[in-house]
């Protein structure tokens, strides 16, 4: 068992698991030398199917709530990474967190851009966008990316 960090991404709870497997193997080749090893059944009941991933699965539907676009990003962060469409362009998103801000309007609109990021309507509020990357650009805060390009407020995102 690891402990899920709140922040945690694919990629580092990857790493985690990592570590946790390969201390469990190592005991567990001992005990198979040693003959003491006890086998354990898998509970069938218990289990559940994870599909390949996709690049598909990173489409962020802004017709979902904040708090699961939030966990989707995360979830594909390192690969194949949440996305949307800005202006017809791939915007990858790296980082965002719901946000307690309530607008009216089109799930996708993005609402405001300042600093903190890219404050876009969902179906129960809102998602602050703090990270992305645009094509051909590197990966990047809002607040950098906005030093020397603009967003429109108003636009609809994943169109």
């Amino acid at each position: 068992e690891v402990e899920i960090d709140k922040e945690e991404t694919g990629g580092s709870l990857f790493d985690k698991l990592t570590v946790a497997g390969s201390e469990v193997i190592l005991t567990t080749l001992k005990k198979l030398e040693e003959g003491t090893v006890t086998r354990t059944p898998q509970d069938h009941s218990k289990s559940t199917y994870a599909k390949m991933l996709d690049k598909k699965m990173g489409n962020i539907d802004f017709e979902k709530s904040a708090e699961e676009i939030e966990r989707l990003i995360r979830g594909l962060n390192p690969w194949p990474g949440g996305y949307t469409y800005y202006k017809g362009e791939v915007m990858k998103v790296w980082k965002a967190i719901p946000s307690d801000t309530m607008y009216q309007g089109e799930e996708g609109t993005l609402l405001e851009v300042n600093k903190d990021g890219i404050l876009v309507k969902t179906s129960d509020g809102c998602l602050l966008i703090q990270e992305i990357q645009m094509p051909n650009k590197k990966r990047m805060p809002v607040s950098e990316y906005i030093k020397g390009n603009t967003l429109e407020e108003g636009t609809v995102l994943g169109i």
